[in-house]
């Protein structure tokens, strides 16, 4: 990298971290930030998560990206392709696809120096986290929780609210 630019071509993008029903190609990876591509196979939905004390912009290329968040889960919205959707830090949320092909998105990720792992806890109604680690790691699958793991539609809960 020369003079603090750098230009990443498509085929020198990097295989990210693996998760079931999604391929991630990493372009860039710091301590302080992740950017890349991310596709998602129709129909899949995650677990309740959070992204911990990071920053999360998400530009949908194509497909459907149903998001559920707030308290219960009752809060939704939908990003279709040229939609921007943002997540801030410790929003918890699930993402489900429900076009009927693979969802893409280019993702970006703005991390602090270290970040706590979490995993969500249901006390009665209520959804909360609790902490299991911190890391320096901002990339995707390095801070997130188990639930944050994609699944059919059919195997996740939905929280009662």
């Amino acid at each position: 990298m020369s003079g603090g630019v750098r230009r990443v071509a498509p085929d020198e993008r990097t295989e990210g971290a693996a998760t079931a029903g999604m391929v991630r190609e990493e372009a860039v990876a710091t301590d302080g930030m992740w950017a890349g591509l991310v596709r998602t196979e129709a129909g899949m939905v995650s677990g309740w998560h959070h992204h911990a004390a990071y920053e999360t912009a998400i530009y949908v290329i194509s497909g459907a990206l149903h998001m559920e968040f707030g308290a219960g889960g009752v809060e939704t919205l939908d990003g279709r392709p040229g939609d921007f959707l943002y997540v801030a830090p410790g929003a918890v949320h699930l993402r489900a696809i429900r076009s009927h092909t693979s969802w893409w998105c280019a993702r970006g990720r703005a991390c602090p120096s270290s970040m706590s792992r979490v995993r969500p806890v249901r006390d009665g109604r209520t959804l909360r986290t609790r902490l299991v680690e911190t890391q320096r790691d901002c990339r995707p699958g390095a801070a997130t929780n188990d639930g944050g793991r994609l699944r059919p539609a059919a195997e996740v809960p939905r929280p009662s609210g």
